[in-house]
């Protein structure tokens, strides 16, 4: 395991990455405000560039342009950074856009187009990662997109723990039994005590992302944030999840975010309200009804 004892932990939201109105650019203006608004309102981290935030499909100028803002705003500090390119030379070179950087670590996903030899190369590859960023490395644990982050990765490797989206939780066990940190990526299933939480979700409610992240440290099952938190994940979920989630935080915030990237679909959301409702929250939705895809 690394010998970084600056561990990532408590609570997160993964954020969406807005782009102009023809998806041509990121819109950094937009970020910056999103980001603002949600970081304001659960005085949580984020998670930028992860799978909700479109990350594979995104140029290193977008990822460059987009980390040097939300320094700008003294947001990068609460930041943790997803590196999701495969090209080794994209990889070194957004670990080393964060070298010397007040963010508070990198998620990395394993290169997954052709698989990897578990002995030797994936070791090297987050090996590579951690010493050009010079920051506390996390595995990004997500098995139906890429190869599993083997537990010899976190006792005997660089990495300091996980951020599991496999939705396994004796996966988590035994991260943790080992020494490494867990970060939890599902809305929808609580695992034994993690070390800290990573929602979607915290983009249209971000109120909820502290309370729940507090009970999943705790260990505490069923507990009203959770159950708050999955009836958001069912109204808000799917294949078009990134789509859903902008249509609903925009109409919420004003702030417009854009579409997605193909392959991200678009969708139909649901009406703020009732997402609001199932969430708890008392405030009137800026625009009623769904929102389709035009």
């Amino acid at each position: 395991m690394s010998s970084d004892n600056r561990r990532p932990g408590g609570a997160y939201t993964a954020l969406v990455t807005p782009f102009n109105e023809d998806g041509s650019d990121v819109d950094v203006a937009a970020l910056v405000a999103h980001a603002q608004w949600v970081h304001e309102r659960s005085r949580a981290g984020l998670v930028l560039f992860g799978t909700t935030g479109e990350g594979p499909w995104l140029s290193l100028d977008e990822q460059s342009r987009c980390l040097t803002a939300l320094a700008e705003v003294g947001l990068l500090s609460s930041t943790i950074v997803a590196i999701t390119t495969q090209a080794l030379p994209d990889t070194t070179a957004l670990a080393r856009m964060l070298r010397g950087s007040a963010a508070q670590g990198v998620l990395a996903l394993p290169p997954y187009y052709f698989g990897a030899d578990r002995t030797s190369a994936l070791p090297r590859y987050f090996e590579t990662v951690a010493q050009v960023c010079e920051l506390p490395v996390l595995g990004y644990h997500i098995p139906k997109h890429a190869p599993p982050i083997a537990l010899a990765d976190i006792s005997d490797g660089p990495l300091v723990g996980v951020k599991d989206s496999g939705g396994d939780p004796s996966y988590s066990g035994h991260v943790r039994a080992t020494g490494g940190c867990v970060l939890w990526g599902s809305e929808s299933v609580v695992p034994n005590p993690v070390d800290g939480f990573v929602s979607a979700s915290g983009n249209v409610v971000p109120e909820l992302v502290v309370p729940t992240t507090t009970d999943l440290v705790a260990g505490r099952t069923d507990t009203q944030a959770q159950r708050r938190m999955a009836a958001v994940r069912r109204l808000s979920g799917g294949s078009s999840r990134p789509w859903l989630l902008k249509r609903l935080a925009q109409q919420r915030h004003g702030v417009e975010l854009g579409p997605c990237r193909p392959p991200s679909a678009p969708g139909t959301a649901p009406p703020l309200a009732d997402v609001l409702a199932a969430a708890g929250i008392e405030e009137p939705a800026r625009i009623e009804g769904a929102v389709s895809d035009g």
